[in-house]
């Protein structure tokens, strides 16, 4: 089930510039099953992508 909670404090992130596809990119490959917008609104899963981003671009990935 999924549940959107506000009462998170957002997390430094080194770099915040991604581009909407290559965090797309990022989605698809960690499979997840909520649609891409609703995950970026999420707190916690929007975190996760755009740390899966980052280190798919450090690794040449994207």
């Amino acid at each position: 089930m999924y549940r959107q909670t506000n009462d998170q404090m957002t997390l430094p992130l080194p770099y915040a510039g991604w581009s909407e596809n290559a965090l797309r990119i990022s989605h698809r490959s960690a499979r997840v099953r909520i649609p891409f917008e609703i995950a970026m609104r999420d707190r916690a899963l929007a975190i996760c992508l755009r740390c899966l981003t980052e280190a798919r671009q450090k690794r040449g990935k994207l």
